[in-house]
């Protein structure tokens, strides 16, 4: 789904969230899967720098009286490896250094980044297909989110 998704469904899902209920403040969490990451650092440079502006332009926009948590990629769990399967750790690491790094320089005091891909074990949580997890992924995912962002 990647970046066309976050744009024509999640950005105005979330407006749609915060105009039914102006007087709430809200934590606004972005949360990208493996499937948004290419293998090449070109595609990887390009979704950053697509992201960072879509994100700049909500937190001084509509969301800017929300927190905007954008949290790494997660890592592969160990049937995700080897094979055809086209993305690495390291594209992984790649895109969520070059993305931590841009929302920093930002200097926006609404818009932060997290890492849960640091200590998330998933292996034996990832599907059969390598892109989605189990229901004991998905919760080590949310929990990481819960623990290390909010």
């Amino acid at each position: 789904m990647g970046y066309n998704w976050f744009k024509s469904t999640g950005i105005p899902n979330v407006n749609s969230l915060l105009n039914k209920n102006s007087g709430t403040r809200y934590n606004i969490v972005i949360l990208l899967g493996v499937n948004d990451i290419s293998n090449t650092t070109y595609w990887a440079d390009a979704a950053v720098k697509e992201y960072i502006n879509a994100i700049k332009t909500q937190a001084s926009g509509s969301w800017k009286n929300h927190n905007i948590i954008f949290t790494s990629v997660t890592p592969l769990g160990a049937s995700s490896t080897g094979g055809d399967w086209p993305i690495s750790q390291a594209n992984i690491d790649y895109f969520n250094s070059q993305m931590k790094s841009k929302i920093k320089s930002l200097g926006l005091s609404n818009v932060s980044y997290c890492d849960i891909n640091s200590g998330l074990n998933l292996n034996g949580k990832i599907a059969g297909d390598h892109i989605h997890y189990t229901s004991d992924g998905y919760t080590a995912v949310y929990e990481q989110v819960v623990n290390k962002c909010l």
